[in-house]
């Protein structure tokens, strides 16, 4: 007896990626929510959101401007808390660099006023072979 072959298929659930996901992605992510709220407000999880995103050209881009979008909706709104004295700074700050990777620039100045302290490049004359071993061994022997 011979038996019906069955299209080959791919093991695992079918996917539940609809193409309207674009469109709502950009409302829900853009107005300021994030990728773990939209996956549990359609029922998946974050991992299937970003599989969907290396797998589907359009939603990939959807998904990007959403993000963007959303990061200008809370820079609005942090503009607003800067002249509101019931907004706790500390709490919004740990709430931008966690959210959007935000942190303080750290910049160090190691020069002397005076350039005293700068590196200053080393210049060596060698004349003959001899003399530029020795000049070598010295600097490998300061080290």
């Amino acid at each position: 007896m011979a038996q019906d072959k069955k299209p080959n298929k791919k093991p695992g659930a079918p996917t539940k990626y609809d193409p309207s996901y674009c469109e709502k992605v950009l409302q829900f992510i853009g107005g300021g929510r994030d990728v773990l709220e939209f996956s549990k407000e359609i029922g998946v999880t974050r991992k299937t959101i970003y599989n969907w995103r290396d797998k589907h050209p359009e939603f990939c881009e959807a998904l990007k401007k959403a993000l963007e979008y959303s990061e200008a909706t809370w820079m609005s709104k942090l503009q607003e808390m800067m002249f509101d004295k019931n907004v706790n700074p500390a709490l919004a700050k740990l709430y931008f660099a966690n959210r959007f990777g935000w942190s303080d620039k750290v910049s160090t100045d190691h020069t002397s006023s005076d350039n005293s302290m700068s590196q200053k490049p080393i210049y060596i004359e060698v004349s003959d072979k001899k003399e530029m071993e020795k000049h070598i061994s010295e600097v490998v022997d300061a080290d």
